[in-house]
């Protein structure tokens, strides 16, 4: 009995730290996991961030092919002042009309 008592012991101690050291691979799986996360997040902003900068060279690259003496870009700016003197133009005619009628009253 005392034999039988002795092994239940032994065995009860045995389960015990094999159930300590799964307790201890389950906490290393999960800071696995969370380093995992944390690179999977700074991989994806340094994605972002490559993109962004691959944009804005994009955009450099369109500015540059964009000569202001061109054609296109003087025909869009003649276009710009002619809206903007239409606009000063008929704020200039409201403007006398209202005089013109406060003249009158």
């Amino acid at each position: 009995m005392t034999q039988m008592m002795s092994l239940l012991t032994t065995q009860n101690e045995n389960f015990s730290i094999i159930r300590q050291d799964i307790l201890g691979i389950q906490n290393t799986i999960t800071e696995i996991k969370s380093d995992m996360q944390l690179t999977k997040d700074q991989l994806e902003g340094i994605s972002s961030k490559k993109k962004i900068v691959s944009l804005e060279n994009d955009l450099k690259n369109l500015k540059k092919q964009i000569n202001p003496t061109s054609s296109l870009s003087t025909e869009f700016n003649e276009q710009n002042l002619r809206r903007k003197n239409i606009l000063i133009a008929e704020s200039v005619s409201i403007d006398r009309d209202e005089r013109h009628t406060f003249d009158k009253n």
